[in-house]
């Protein structure tokens, strides 16, 4: 990465607080953390959101519809990050009480979602589950997750895709009523 980019308020807002509450990481350390992270990420893709920090952003736990998902992972529903990167959408419902076993990320970069578990130190504690494939592609562990799915975060994923690509996208939970939030 070139020019280094001030991203204290970042580090200062909610995406700081995660991963020193949830990670219990030194806030000495944070910064340092955070960039190591951010530039192995970098390295692996160039997603501007590595290079200006913005992966820390939850912006699921902003929606209006925040807490309507959580009560959703709390009643036993299964919830589904597609495109769930280093995870922090995940981390930020367990944080506020959503069961781990809930959640299912999915992400076609295995990379991201090892950095997701360095970042926040959880491997041996998340209990969700990731999928790592191409959503385009078939597979039984993608097919078992049909009509079973109420919640589908597609925040980072979506607006990789063209219109057509989007539509195939959004029927892709079948019978049983997904809920969306983009």
């Amino acid at each position: 990465m070139e020019r280094e980019i001030d991203f204290s308020h970042i580090l200062n807002g909610d995406g700081g607080k995660l991963i020193k509450e949830y990670a219990n990481l030194d806030p000495e350390e944070l910064e340092k953390h955070v960039k190591h992270i951010a530039h192995q990420a970098w390295a692996i893709s160039k997603y501007p959101c590595f290079r200006h920090y913005e992966f820390l952003y939850s912006a699921l736990s902003h929606s209006l519809l925040y807490e309507q998902i959580l009560a959703q992972t709390r009643a036993g529903n299964l919830f589904l990050d597609l495109g769930c990167g280093l995870g922090q959408d995940i981390r930020r419902l367990v944080q506020d009480g959503a069961p781990s076993a809930n959640l299912i990320g999915l992400d076609s970069t295995e990379e991201f979602i090892n950095l997701g578990f360095e970042l926040f130190d959880d491997r041996s504690r998340l209990g969700c589950t990731f999928i790592v494939q191409d959503f385009f592609e078939d597979t039984p562990q993608l097919d078992n997750l049909v009509g079973r799915v109420k919640v589908i975060n597609s925040s980072y994923f979506m607006h990789l895709f063209d219109w057509d690509t989007q539509l195939r996208v959004v029927s892709f939970p079948g019978e049983g009523g997904a809920h969306y939030w983009f």
